[in-house]
């Protein structure tokens, strides 16, 4: 609600109050409800009636918040009827304190609108920046994600070709220790046959320097 609807407000309800005060005064002069009635309503609760003692006696009303004297009269609804002027006077001024603060009010409401209105285009641009650094995020956790899983697989293909490779390792060693093996029977089988043909030159060289001597016939003989 606007303040100035509440001004409004407040004016009619001064006026209805004052209409208000005005019948109860009446109902008190014209044999109305007793004045102790009256004054155990609302609007009069900041006040105090009091009526003194002797021949002379008046009725007198005390304002309960400062003590200040309202009015003084032998006649009771007079008094009343003081009572109800401070009352309506009271709540004019209320309203017009009020009414001086709207425009105060009505600046700081517009500073403060304006204030909101710069507080909401800046988180609105806030929350821009963040969802496009979140939208950047998700794509860079899924290049990320991408590249882990094309690094597994690269390793698994790598560990696939290791274990080829020591598969292929152990069959050389077994081919290795196997020609070792040959070569070893080889080694044998030469110095045999190493031993075989000096066996063989030396039987032939035996059998040339017999045959020598079968062939040799002494001169004059």
């Amino acid at each position: 609600m606007k303040i100035t609807s509440i001004a409004k407000l407040l004016a009619i309800f001064v006026a209805v109050a004052s209409v208000s005060f005005v019948g109860i005064v009446i109902a008190t002069v014209f044999g109305g409800p007793g004045w102790q009635d009256v004054m155990a309503q609302k609007e009069f609760r900041g006040y105090r009636i009091e009526k003194s003692s002797g021949p002379d006696a008046q009725w007198s009303a005390v304002r309960a918040q400062d003590e200040g004297n309202v009015a003084t009269s032998k006649v009771l609804p007079d008094v009343l009827s003081k009572v109800m002027d401070d009352v309506i006077q009271s709540r004019q001024q209320r309203v017009q304190d009020l009414q001086a603060r709207i425009p105060n009010l009505e600046q700081k409401i517009a500073r403060i609108k304006d204030a909101i209105e710069k507080d909401d285009a800046a988180l609105q641009k806030y929350i821009d920046q963040e969802m496009a650094r979140l939208a950047d995020v998700r794509k860079d956790e899924q290049e990320q994600a991408a590249l882990v899983i094309a690094a597994t697989n690269d390793a698994q293909k790598l560990e696939n070709q290791i274990v080829n490779r020591r598969e292929d390792v152990f069959r050389l060693q077994e081919q290795v220790a196997e020609l070792r093996i040959d070569l070893f029977r080889l080694e044998a089988i030469r110095d045999e046959l190493v031993h075989s043909l000096n066996q063989v030159q030396g039987n032939m060289e035996l059998a040339t320097e017999r045959q020598k001597r079968l062939n040799y016939s002494p001169s004059g003989s």
